[in-house]
């Protein structure tokens, strides 16, 4: 029923605002322009609409299909009060060239139609497509908390039986932010913030702007939740036809076919074209709202100055506003696409060329910057003060107008960092409202004394060539110092004997790029992104990208191309110059800061020189041409077949649903498993996917408050609330005393993803794994008795010091390995006792294998208390499993820690000599255990 549905409704939002309000606006006799304009305002539509109604905490689809439907009969009104459009007949074109892009389009789409599962927690891309569908799911961007709220709420009871452990609750799992850098010093799970305030009135701010997690709650909304994950791929649909569009206008003559067939399919086959159209970060929908938008820049500029007030120049004009616009509400740095806008109606205005066209795109940008103000204001606040931490310290002017907008610990921060000078400083204010009273005073004189401008036109008139020429090949020298001089990999040798240093020129085609020593890490990781960009494009389509965008300055820079030009190489070079990442970024996933500006620019840039060869009078220029076209197809698909064969995280959605019908709908779980954050790959989507209380112990140890929160959890109890843990590898830091631990089950869920490598480009997918035991917690204070089987996955014993479960491939016997020091937490007993470990020295590195290893076994209290007692060492020489036995006397006041630490570790990586294929595990290993009998006499 959700197919047929979506199937009936997505013409409807997806098309249908476009073909009605077309017949007002515009009416092109070109087939691709008709449709192409039709998606383009269905989708600008369909998704501020959204928005707005997601916003309000509106958002449902019969809210959706109501609100176009209203919108669509406005323009048919419209259409019937004035009139259709007038029909614009176009010069006819090839019809292959239609036929070209249909197919073209529709490989793409079968590409994408296969999107990546990425609904897990703590990344970007699962927070993106958990709070798309929260919003389907709720209706509002912000989200109710509402346990978190009654959680604050007990806190300020007088009965300490309740506020007591409430507040640990708190403490230990809510997780917490430094008050000193951010105004968000809450959260229940990551990029979900609060403040303090916030947390006590129940609601949670989703990180990041929200228009692309409404396109993924739109189209959840037609197709359910899998279908949820096709929005991403739309998006970047849309984005490579706005490319192809843009290519197609901006070129006149027999090239203008050719060079939007062959920027629709450079950037379609294009790893990174596809693999950001299906995993789900807004940088496919910023690459849409932008060259969408640039599409409608180059049909605008076609017009004749004098033409441009008709509903065409109108019609052209206002698109170009409102796409460029929404960019304001997908990124952060939005200010890429509004910048030549600006610009351009700023000389528009002063050279009193402002016409009825300038006032639409005005009005179209306006209206999206008003919107993406109030949005800052209210619902992005949190994540915009706290992305804009550094930035806003650069300039004094912005500094001291933000400065107030801080808590008093920011402010005070502020004023006590490195930058404070420069708020403080009154001559660096003082510099800079004299740059701006100066530049206000330039704009004046230009626009009172007309004559200076004219001489200045006439000036760069008169020097056109060689000030287009200078431009030019300050591109490629830039381009040639990114490629080849920034990333300092590079030495004189490599250059003198390059066969003897092949492993160096490797880099240029994914082998390692080593980082350059400069700090800090993630500034010298910048160095080297131009080679990077290059994984995914060739050495030859680098240098066929940077030459046809320096001889498309040179040759055909105009007035509809300066702005494309403009705009797209300011964006892709702030991709390259800083990608924006933190010291321990990898490949692919940081890649995604190419998409919007330098993946389009060089592809336009290969399409314009390998067009412009195939339309020459001279046969080989045209061979070379075809050519050099088929090689970067060839290229494309020889290197991204593995991306479009490989699905990331397949089954993760569906393991995730089976998860959520694991306990009741009112039950409580606890999660801890892992490192710290681990945890909330799992928490996130049940959560706010599914409408499950989870709640991830985020404490460094919640161990010493384990007697209050076991408390807090039988408050939950008392109130008909079942509570659950669900804990993974040193899960037994929330280990709870006074309760019964029933296994419902184990979770295991093995998924498939994509190398995170940070000095070579990913070829293939490895394996990673989430596997938790889940718990029903049942009062019992009954203790322990007989023979206890401690599994190496029965969780809640195991405190620190344990690694995840593994599996021998040969013998199929499953272990997991110990750090230097392992910790397991024991309950109280009143009686002497054995414990047997299964535990053998494992597969070690050669140099290794005759050393025996020292296992001592202490135990402690879990009270401040001066108990720490040694129960005596044994020496281990056997790599395979073997069984070591200790006596442990009664310990019957407490529950206790119990230690085993170990006289040697180990790290792969300080033995990948040894190794047939070097190795990439930092860890430090101790030995391989295998399980634990405890025999507890009677």
């Amino acid at each position: 029923m959700q197919l047929i549905l979506g199937l009936l409704l997505a013409p409807v939002l997806l098309y249908l605002p476009g073909f009605v309000w077309a017949r007002f606006g515009h009416r092109p006799s070109d087939w691709l322009d008709r449709q192409f304009e039709r998606m383009l305002v269905s989708a600008l539509w369909t998704g501020w609409w959204g928005l707005v109604l997601a916003s309000l905490g509106w958002y449902s689809l019969l809210h959706l299909v109501l609100g176009t439907a209203v919108f669509c009969g406005l323009g048919w009104w419209l259409s019937r009060k004035f009139g259709l459009a007038p029909l614009e007949l176009s010069k006819a074109r090839p019809r292959w060239e239609r036929w070209v892009f249909i197919i073209v389009l529709a490989i793409f789409a079968a590409i994408v139609a296969r999107p990546f599962e990425t609904v897990l927690g703590g990344r970007d891309a699962g927070i993106y497509t958990v709070t798309g569908f929260a919003i389907e799911r709720t209706g509002s961007i912000v989200q109710d908390e509402a346990l978190v709220a009654e959680i604050v709420r007990t806190m300020n009871y007088s009965d300490r039986n309740l506020s007591e452990p409430a507040k640990q609750a708190y403490s230990n799992l809510l997780g917490k932010q430094d008050p000193a850098r951010f105004l968000s010093t809450r959260f229940h799970q990551p990029s979900f913030f609060m403040t303090e305030e916030s947390a006590a009135a129940g609601k949670s701010y989703p990180n990041n702007f929200h228009l692309y997690p409404t396109w993924i709650a739109i189209w959840t909304s037609l197709f359910g939740v899998y279908g949820g994950l096709l929005a991403t791929g739309y998006l970047g649909w849309l984005g490579a036809w706005s490319v192809a569009m843009v290519g197609r206008r901006v070129v006149q003559g027999k090239a203008s076919a050719w060079m939007g067939v062959l920027a629709l399919a450079l950037i379609s086959l294009n790893s990174l074209q596809i693999w950001f159209s299906r995993y789900s970060t807004a940088e496919a929908g910023a690459q849409w709202t932008v060259w969408s938008g640039l599409a409608m820049w180059a049909a605008y500029s076609q017009i004749e100055p004098s033409q441009r007030s008709n509903r065409r120049g109108i019609w052209y004009a206002a698109l170009c506003g409102i796409a460029l616009g929404q960019l304001a509400l997908m990124r952060l740095e939005f200010y890429f696409g509004v910048f030549p806008v600006v610009l351009y109606l700023g000389a528009a205005l002063i050279r009193r060329r402002w016409g009825r066209g300038e006032t639409a795109m005005a009005l179209g940008l306006g209206t999206m910057l008003v919107h993406a103000a109030i949005h800052i204001s209210t619902i992005g606040w949190l994540y915009f003060m706290n992305n804009t931490w550094g930035k806003f310290q650069d300039f004094a002017i912005i500094s001291r107008l933000a400065h107030p907008f801080y808590p008093p610990i920011l402010q005070d921060r502020r004023g006590n960092n490195a930058k404070a000078w420069i708020l403080e400083s009154n001559s660096r204010l003082a510099l800079e409202l004299a740059i701006v009273a100066i530049g206000l005073v330039a704009l004046w004189a230009l626009w009172r004394f007309p004559r200076l401008l004219n001489w200045v036109e006439a000036q760069a008139q008169r020097w056109q060539h060689w000030l287009l020429g200078a431009l030019a090949i300050g591109l490629v020298l830039m381009a040639g110092y990114a490629y080849f001089i920034r990333p300092q990999h590079l030495s004189s040798a490599a250059l003198l004997h390059p066969i003897e240093h092949a492993s160096t020129w490797n880099s240029y085609i994914g082998g390692i790029l080593p980082i350059p020593d400069v700090k800090p890490r993630q500034t010298a990781i910048a160095y080297g992104n131009m080679v990077r960009l290059g994984w995914y494009f060739s050495p030859l389509g680098i240098g066929l990208g940077i030459a046809g965008l320096a001889l498309w300055i040179w040759r055909d820079m105009n007035r509809r191309s300066w702005m494309i030009l403009l705009l797209g190489i300011l964006y892709g070079a702030f991709s390259v110059n800083d990608s924006y990442g933190t010291a321990e970024q990898a490949y692919i996933y940081i890649a995604r800061r190419f998409l919007p500006g330098a993946v389009p620019m060089l592809s336009l840039g290969m399409a314009w020189l390998l067009a412009k060869g195939l339309v020459r009078s001279t046969k080989l220029w045209r061979v070379a041409s075809g050519l050099a076209a088929a090689a970067m197809l060839l290229f494309f698909i020889a290197t991204g077949w593995r991306t479009i064969a490989h699905i990331e995280y397949k089954g993760a959605l569906a393991a995730l649903t089976e998860l959520a019908n694991k306990t009741e709908p009112n039950a409580i779980v606890l999660m801890r498993g892992g490192d710290r954050d681990s945890s909330t790959n799992i928490a996130t989507p049940m959560h706010y996917l599914f409408d499950r209380d989870y709640l991830v112990a985020y404490s460094d140890d919640p161990t010493p408050y384990r007697d209050l929160l076991a408390q807090q959890v039988r408050n939950w109890q008392a109130q008909g609330r079942p509570v659950y843990l669900m804990l993974g590898s040193r899960g037994g830091m929330l280990n709870l005393p006074g309760f019964r631990y029933e296994t419902v089950e184990i979770f295991d869920l093995p998924l498939k993803e994509w190398q995170q490598l940070q000095l070579q480009k990913p070829f293939t997918a490895g394996d990673i794994r989430f596997t938790y035991r889940i718990y029903r917690l049942v009062p019992d204070a009954q203790p322990l008795t007989g023979q206890q089987t401690i599994a190496i996955d029965d969780y809640r014993w195991q405190h620190s010091g344990i690694n995840p479960v593994e599996t021998n491939p040969k013998t199929g016997q499953r272990f997991t390995w110990t750090e230097g020091t392992a910790r397991w937490i024991m309950p109280a007993i009143k009686t002497s006792s054995n414990l047997s470990f299964s535990v053998g020295l494992g597969l070690v590195p050669p140099s290794l294998v005759n050393q025996p290893v020292e296992l001592c076994l202490s135990a402690s209290y879990l009270v401040k208390q001066p108990i720490n007692q040694a129960l005596g060492c044994q020496r281990l020489s056997s790599s395979e499993p073997t069984t070591l036995t200790w006596e442990l006397p009664a310990l019957p006041e407490h529950d206790w820690l119990l230690q085993l630490s170990l006289s040697r570790t180990w790290s792969p990586n300080d033995y990948a000599a040894e190794y047939p294929s070097p190795p990439n595990d930092a860890r430090s290993l101790g030995i391989q255990w295998s399980g634990t009998v405890w025999q507890i006499d009677q």
